[in-house]
């Protein structure tokens, strides 16, 4: 149970860092909105690349050390009705296992599957929490307009089981308006976020004690003229560590413990048009 609490959050992970920008003045109005162009059915298409250090814990094991390296290709689909599909496809990842004196122990390369959220809204909202849980924090936009200078704080829930019940990892992404600069050769808004995502009580049946936490930063592109996400770079933390309660004890006889950092970062590539019906 514990173990596949782990798991579920180990693919929630995720979020930016900084980049250089050249200054450069946007000639829209200030007050643009923050909002994607899916006015045409259209495919937007992205580099994609994750690494992320693991140290984890569980039933009493020792010390687990492993780096994960990906690369994929993400995607927007701008769909009917105004909305889009996104996900992540051509998903390759390898996985390092890393001894004590930090030699490298094993190298296990693999491909996974597409990993995909229907139903993005021009604003970045989806209606499937669940299947939009890396998505709704990579490309994050802000749910107001805002001048140079704002900031705006986008609320957050993740979602995951424990037993029969539905629990919410709860916090928000503030989001800060900083610049305006060239990035892809697009003259972009520049935004910049922390990232807390701390606010969970797990019930006393599964958990004497427990802390969690996703925190972060994280800097981002957004083409305020054509409507269009242009890059994006996160550094993040999580921290799972729980005592199991007496009952969870039976199946799991010791405390778990993980800190998970990754590093994401994606850059526009192409634009592609669907052919027509």
């Amino acid at each position: 149970m514990v173990k596949s609490i782990v798991l579920i959050f180990v693919s929630a992970v995720l979020l930016f860092s900084c980049s250089d920008v050249k200054t450069h003045e946007i000639k829209a109005k200030t007050n643009t909105p923050f909002t994607w162009d899916f006015s045409e059915n259209r495919t937007f298409a992205y580099s994609f690349e994750q690494s992320v250090f693991v140290t984890s814990s569980i039933m009493d094991d020792d010390l687990d050390h492993r780096k994960m390296e990906a690369t994929a290709e993400m995607f927007v689909e701008v769909k009917d009705k105004n909305k889009a599909n996104v996900g992540l496809r051509n998903i390759k990842t390898k996985i390092i296992t890393i001894n004590e004196d930090g030699s490298k122990e094993d190298v296990d390369s693999q491909s996974s599957p597409l990993i995909m959220a229907e139903g993005m809204s021009p604003k970045g909202e989806f209606e499937d929490l669940q299947a939009a849980m890396l998505f709704q924090t990579l490309v994050p936009l802000p749910p107001e307009n805002l001048k140079k200078g704002e900031t705006v704080e986008v609320p957050i829930k993740i979602p995951f089981n424990a037993g029969s019940s539905r629990i919410y990892i709860r916090g928000s992404i503030e989001l800060k308006y900083v610049a305006d600069g060239i990035k892809r050769k697009r003259t972009c808004a520049v935004l910049e976020s922390k990232i807390d995502v701390s606010e969970v009580e797990i019930p006393e049946e599964y958990a004497k004690s427990y802390e969690v936490y996703m925190k972060g930063t994280g800097t981002y592109y957004f083409d305020l003229e054509n409507g269009i996400y242009v890059g994006g770079d996160v550094k993040t933390e999580f921290k799972m560590e729980i005592e199991p309660s007496n009952e969870m004890a039976e199946d799991f006889s010791s405390s778990m413990y993980m800190v998970n950092k990754s590093e994401y970062s994606f850059r526009l590539k192409k634009i592609k048009k669907s052919a027509k019906p």
